[in-house]
């Protein structure tokens, strides 16, 4: 049995053989320092997610540990992306043309890793979140107060 004190981060991945490329890959782009190297390790590890995405959950075969990885990853996916966004807002998108993307393939990206988080990790289809049921509640009730009050005047004292 591994102790904790021997254990490394990247040694400490379960079952590295499914979502372990993509995993050591995100790793690796974490100590890139070269931006243009860092978009295509990201879109390459973007390629591997979703690769393994469609095989693990396109065949019913996902199983908890399946999706606190894919969770994880996806988090890790959109930060990064969202940090190659910051760090290439001062180059041109002929700059990044010579690398093969563009600032809105960037932002395509991440709005797409964003949209796969939301479908499997979001209020599901059909959900209405419970603050708005309270508030439709409140409405109904007759419990509110037009735009304007509520901008421009402070509460009531209860």
């Amino acid at each position: 049995m591994p102790t904790l004190e021997n254990e490394t981060f990247d040694s400490a991945i379960p079952e590295p053989g499914v979502w372990g490329k993509v995993w050591f890959l995100i790793r690796d782009l974490e100590r890139t320092e070269r931006i243009a190297e860092m978009i295509s390790k990201w879109d390459t590890a973007i390629q591997f997610f979703h690769t393994f995405e469609q095989h693990q959950f396109g065949h019913g075969e996902a199983r908890p540990i399946d999706r606190k990885i894919h969770q994880s990853l996806l988090h890790m996916l959109i930060g990064l992306g969202q940090r190659l966004e910051i760090v290439t807002e001062k180059f041109s998108d002929s700059d990044l043309t010579n690398f093969g993307v563009t600032k809105a393939d960037l932002a395509a990206d991440i709005r797409e890793l964003e949209e796969s988080f939301s479908i499997f990790y979001g209020p599901e289809s059909g959900e209405v979140p419970q603050s708005f049921v309270e508030a439709l509640a409140d409405f109904e009730a007759g419990r509110f107060v037009p735009m304007e009050t509520a901008l421009n005047e402070p509460p009531p004292e209860l």
